[in-house]
């Protein structure tokens, strides 16, 4: 049975990760993809799960090969420059290039891949695909499983730790028993090894609802529409501006007045210019453009905010601050306002006693962003 807890850790991680590079993603996905494919290899002990470390390089050369064949550079890091043996480039593309470039005409990934399974690389490039292999094992050892969940656990390799293996010697041939045998083990908690197993397909996107729906789509279409459209159109979801601007008007009006005051700090507003339209809950993490998430802050407030979850704590605090400017919004927008907040908050029609219940379900919303879903928290 599923703990919750590894579940909003997983969560954690993934949204609150500073990433770099791709690395992480990679990391994860492999992780996923072995635990799913692969538990004939693991072995249990006590509180962690052991895989080959093999296996997981095997899965970044998957990965990775089309995105380092492609015709037109990706860069893959922050800052990567395009040329292969400049300073900043992946360790492993110097090798990563060559191979692709050797297999460029030969049938591309399918025959590397082959050559690989059935151990009949050539001599001339075998050489560099174990260079290639111990590149991205050493890689995946030294940067995402030192510092994946840094975030949430603040210390190093608390989600993954490895053995590395025994040394391997230069011109020995690579091939997937070797690999797997030589290539050292790596671990993770067994309870995030069985949630990978479980809902690790939904946690990559491979098995996910829409892909599911665009595949759908495609064979009912009678593949008219592939299913490449039909993702970009799933996964668009436009912010309205409009009504960002509905409330900017009402802030603006209040303005005519005097300041107005930071829903977040308490620090006075004294222009339009000075002011920004901040979603409480931020619309990157909820799409949501109600009136009542929309409320104004300083320049400095909204931009350490930023896509941060705004703390229980703080939220009470500013109770009343928030209150104020609902009540000008239900003032201005009574019928919007009215429909948006019995929606969104659970709230029933606004009346004399509206307010409790409407900002209770805001604080319950912004509990379970953070302490379910693992957003980031915003606190002052």
């Amino acid at each position: 049975m599923l703990d919750l807890s590894t579940i909003r850790t997983i969560n954690a991680i993934i949204t609150q990760d500073t990433k770099d590079a791709t690395y992480k993603f990679a990391l994860l996905r492999g992780a996923i993809n072995i635990c799913e494919h692969y538990s004939n290899k693991k072995e249990i002990h006590g509180e962690l799960a052991t895989y080959p470390l093999g296996l997981l390089a095997e899965t970044w050369v998957y990965y990775y090969y089309p995105v380092i064949a492609h015709e037109t550079f990706i860069p893959q890091r922050s800052g990567e420059p395009s040329e292969p043996d400049a300073r900043g480039v992946m360790k492993f593309r110097p090798s990563f290039t060559k191979v692709t470039d050797y297999y460029r005409d030969k049938g591309g990934f399918d025959k590397f891949w082959s050559d690989y399974r059935s151990n009949t690389l050539p001599d001339e490039i075998s050489g560099e695909v174990l260079t290639l292999l111990k590149a991205i094992r050493d890689t995946i050892t030294q940067n995402p499983m030192r510092h994946l969940g840094q975030s949430h656990f603040k210390d190093e390799y608390q989600v993954f730790t490895y053995e590395k293996g025994p040394a391997i010697r230069k011109g020995t041939r690579p091939d997937p028993d070797y690999v797997m045998n030589s290539f050292g083990t790596y671990t993770l908690p067994a309870d995030l090894s069985y949630a990978f197993e479980c809902l690790g397909s939904y946690l990559s996107g491979e098995d996910s609802l829409i892909q599911q729906w665009a595949a759908f789509t495609y064979q009912k279409s009678n593949k008219t529409v592939d299913t490449e459209t039909m993702l970009r159109l799933l996964t668009t979801r436009t912010e309205d501006k409009r009504f960002v601007r509905l409330a900017g008007k009402v802030y603006e009006n209040a303005l005519k007045d005097g300041p107005i005051e930071c829903v977040w700090s308490g620090q006075p507003i004294q222009s339009e210019s000075a002011m920004n339209i901040d979603h409480v809950l931020p619309f990157a993490h909820w799409k949501n453009n109600d009136l009542w998430n929309l409320l104004p802050a300083t320049t400095a407030a909204n931009s350490k905010k930023s896509d941060k979850i705004p703390e229980p704590a703080l939220l009470n605090r500013r109770e009343d601050v928030i209150l104020d400017y609902w009540k000008l919004l239900h003032t201005t927008y009574p019928e919007q306002f009215r429909q948006e907040v019995a929606r969104s908050l659970n709230s029933s029609n606004p009346g004399p006693n509206w307010q409790e219940e409407a900002f209770q379900s805001l604080v319950e919303k912004a509990d379970y962003l953070i302490t379910l879903r693992g957003y980031e928290v915003f606190a002052l």
